[in-house]
């Protein structure tokens, strides 16, 4: 349904890793990404630039990004480092 109405992306958070540095839940985001169309946005979890590297990996499934929130204020990943991630 959310492909015929025009979403642009969703964005997918497991919210059981949200928040606690665990790791992003590489395996449920690209399930998704594999059966729809529209780009999933991978949140929830991030703790590495690992995790970053996993979601590049992801992208040939349909993820087409990352919400990095506490491994930023946590000093887990720098913005530069995610910049570099972004692209290479």
């Amino acid at each position: 349904k959310l492909e015929n109405i025009g979403v642009s992306a969703i964005i997918y958070t497991d919210i059981n890793r949200d928040g606690i540095l665990s790791g992003i839940d590489e395996k449920g985001t690209a399930e998704i990404a594999k059966n729809i169309k529209i780009p999933i946005i991978a949140s929830g979890g991030v703790s590495s630039l690992l995790d970053l590297e996993k979601v590049k990996d992801s992208e040939v499934h349909g993820v087409s990004g990352v919400i990095i929130g506490r491994a930023f204020y946590d000093n887990k990943i720098s913005y530069s480092d995610a910049i570099k991630y972004q692209n290479n």
